[in-house]
């Protein structure tokens, strides 16, 4: 009986730590291409962050401190 017990909750934790892979096509943003910047708190004082997209697609990021 204990055996049986053990089988079945290990199969519920299987299946409840499986889950599948959800499409998030509707939620994406369009980012006009070109380098953005920003000033972010760090631990020892800012630091700046430079992003640069590409169609559509982070292509770069440099960290200044």
């Amino acid at each position: 009986m204990k055996k049986l017990l053990v089988i079945f909750i290990v199969t519920l934790l299987l299946v409840g730590c499986s889950s599948g892979n959800s499409n998030t096509n509707g939620n994406t943003a369009e980012v006009k291409d070109g380098t953005y910047t920003s000033t972010v708190q760090g631990f020892k004082g800012d630091m700046v962050v430079e992003t640069t997209f590409a169609d559509g697609k982070i292509t770069d990021v440099t960290v200044v401190f």
